[in-house]
């Protein structure tokens, strides 16, 4: 898990927020001149659901 994860996990630890990291995969953006196979929508499926301190990608959890 990187480190500002980490960090900012163990910062809200005690509150109703929840922290994950996400893989967008290769998404188009102005970063790589939209040449991503991905589009940003595609890309903000990978989200976490029901728990904190996670890695996800849109098939749901990626080992650390």
């Amino acid at each position: 898990m990187p480190l500002h994860t980490l960090y900012i996990l163990n910062l809200l630890k005690d509150t109703l927020i929840k922290v994950n990291a996400a893989d967008p995969g290769f998404t188009a953006t102005d970063i790589n001149q939209y040449q991503g196979y991905r589009t940003v929508e595609q890309g903000a499926i990978a989200t976490g659901n029901g728990f904190s301190g996670g890695l996800f990608d849109e098939n749901g959890v990626l080992p650390w």
